[in-house]
């Protein structure tokens, strides 16, 4: 009885080692893909930002184009009106 219980008793420790390895090393990949998934999150967020400051970027640049254009339009308007004056 007592060669029953000593075995039982060597099963449930190797059952619970057993597991405690298989956690470990589930957490440890967990762990891993964690890690991947931030730092693909975080590589998203700073090209996603780059991408905004760009967008900006541009789109001042065309507001000034079309300032100085309509400058220059309103330059030929101007001179269209003092010729016809004259």
């Amino acid at each position: 009885m007592s060669n029953l219980v000593f075995c039982s008793l060597h099963q449930l420790e190797v059952s619970t080692n057993w597991l405690k390895n298989n956690m470990d090393a589930n957490n440890k990949s967990r762990t891993k893909c964690t890690n991947k998934y931030n730092k693909g999150s975080l590589l998203v967020f700073v090209i996603s930002l780059i991408l905004v400051v760009f967008l900006f970027v541009k789109i001042e640049v065309v507001n000034r184009k079309a300032e100085a254009l309509e400058a220059k339009i309103e330059k030929h308007i101007q001179r269209i009106e003092d010729e016809i004056k004259t």
